[in-house]
């Protein structure tokens, strides 16, 4: 290559000649193309970059042209020829190639396409690079669609969408398609809705109404025996509350418990009844691997299970809707601040403000379906945090006890009685079952305590009292606390009683009302 070398003199700011040096040339400078973004899906866009290996004091041009592999133009990609001009000093330059997307993301498999970088003066070869091309996965993997009733307008209808939005971007993993009997094909979850009255304290119905076999597309027909997920729901609104500012919010948890939250387990469907431990007790957990794993790091402490709602009643022995088959509300809420999605109770009527509550889906939900079989994105999770901000308490929060703690003491002390906020869901009957709240014992700059709300908790409480007062090692650390928290948690730890929630009015209005999803249409009978 013949090069004619040349030297511009300029005077620095301190009078001392610099020189640049730039070439002025006979024939073209060589170049270098390299990838950028050389593997893309359909419909994304490839990026190289063209470098010249030395400043120029003459303009040099290269035509970028495109060429045909497996990857046909203008219908896998943009066939936009171009040309680049670097001006005198310029060295580098980025160009793309714009690829398309199929219609209805049709299968070809991976294609090819060359890009050619020519020098468009002298004898300099043309270099090239590949672009790889793959399919495009449909976006939303995971499909909840619905089949409305004339009765269902279409006000109520776009909270649906807007809720089924919400659990299409935790579950991000296709299932088999289900042909129903009328041929019409289900990917991957259809639910059925209507609207009607379903008296003052009911809110919804929802429940799935059969499942896969398996990892299948063939629909099981009724037969739970074997672990599969739900391709057929129901869910019924109570036309009542077609305003209630919190509707919105409850039709996202009803479709947590048609896709299966709670139900499939609750229904003894295949093996999935092995997620939960201490049935028919007082204290219920969830123990799926991936949910046990997100409680302990959003809670700040280590825990076998995550707390399912319980009941406070003596020889309950199965699950009526809620007991089970959600988060326990005095663990995962902190209403009207905020609370957890996939717990039972929800103030359907907001904060008194005109604003809905927050109820939020967390990383342990999102686990949970993992837990499951769903393939799922742990990034779709909402800024979820426990009461109190756990494992996050400020300096000098140990003044003031845990609004849940103080209200159940002062309860406790005073005779008065604790009213939680209105059931979501609860029996047939309309009666809430009685439950009380746990306490919890907070630590400047680490986790709370939480504590069951059993005699074994309380005996615990007594013996770390004690030792407190000694100067002994005890089970719970409550140096920190002041006289008056201990005095407060003495009078709990000395209650043999459950405080309980009382039952809402049969005839309170729309704020008071629940609502009695039996949570699988398969619930045995004489427990809905």
């Amino acid at each position: 290559m013949q090069t004619m070398r040349t030297m511009r003199r300029t005077r620095s700011s301190r009078g001392i000649l610099a020189g640049e040096s730039l070439e002025r040339r006979a024939c073209p400078a060589a170049f270098t193309l390299t990838p950028v973004i050389d593997t893309v899906t359909e419909g994304e866009v490839a990026e190289f970059r063209v470098a010249l290996d030395a400043p120029s004091a003459l303009p040099q041009t290269v035509l970028i042209s495109l060429e045909n592999g497996t990857a046909t133009k203008d219908v896998d990609f943009t066939d936009s020829s171009e040309e680049l001009v670097f001006l005198p000093g310029e060295t580098d330059k980025t160009f793309q190639v714009h690829t398309l997307s199929d219609p209805g993301h049709q299968v070809e498999g991976t294609e090819t396409l060359t890009v050619y970088v020519t020098p468009q003066a002298g004898s300099a070869e043309r270099v090239s690079a590949g672009i790889t091309i793959h399919d495009a996965v449909d976006p939303s993997p995971y499909n909840i669609a619905f089949e409305f009733a004339v009765s269902v307008p279409s006000s109520v209808q776009s909270l649906f969408h807007a809720a089924a939005s919400l659990w299409e971007r935790a579950i991000v993993g296709d299932l088999p398609d289900v042909t129903l009997a009328d041929g019409s094909v289900v990917d991957d979850l259809l639910i059925q809705v209507d609207m009607t009255d379903l008296g003052s304290n009911v809110i919804a119905l929802a429940g799935f109404t059969d499942i896969r076999i398996g990892n299948t597309n063939a629909p099981a027909g009724g037969d739970l025996s074997q672990a599969g997920l739900p391709y057929l729901g129901q869910m019924t609104v109570n036309a009542a509350f077609q305003t209630a500012v919190g509707l919105g919010t409850t039709i996202a948890h009803e479709i947590g418990h048609v896709i299966g939250f709670g139900t499939l387990w609750q229904n003894g469907v295949g093996e999935f009844a092995d997620l939960v431990a201490g049935i028919g007790t007082n204290d219920p957990v969830f123990v799926g691997e991936n949910a046990v794993r997100e409680f302990s790091q959003l809670f700040g402490t280590a825990q076998n299970g995550v707390p399912l709602f319980e009941h406070n009643v003596s020889g309950f022995t199965g699950y009526d809707g809620s007991y089970g088959s959600h988060w326990r509300d005095s663990v995962f809420n902190d209403y009207p601040s905020h609370g957890e999605l996939m717990t039972a109770a929800y103030p359907i009527d907001g904060d008194g403000h005109g604003r809905a509550c927050p109820a939020l889906l967390s990383r342990v939900t999102i686990a949970a379906m993992d837990d499951l079989g769903y393939t799922v994105n742990y990034l779709a999770a909402e800024s979820y945090v426990p009461p109190g901000g756990a494992g996050d308490t400020a300096d000098g929060a140990d003044e003031q006890l845990p609004p849940d703690l103080a209200d159940v003491l002062r309860d406790q002390l005073t005779g008065g009685s604790v009213m939680g906020p209105t059931l979501r869901e609860a029996p047939v009957t309309g009666w809430s079952e009685p439950r009380s709240l746990p306490p919890r014992i907070d630590h400047p700059n680490a986790a709370p305590v939480i504590l069951a709300d059993t005699a074994e908790a309380r005996e615990l409480v007594r013996i770390s009292l004690a030792s407190n007062e000694t100067g002994e090692p005890a089970p719970l650390d409550l140096a920190h606390l002041t006289a008056e928290h201990l005095a407060r948690l003495a009078a709990w730890a000395a209650f043999e009683r459950e405080i309980l929630w009382e039952r809402p009015s049969e005839t309170a209005g729309v704020g008071n009302a629940t609502d009695d999803s039996g949570d699988g249409l398969f619930a045995d009978p004489g427990l809905a």
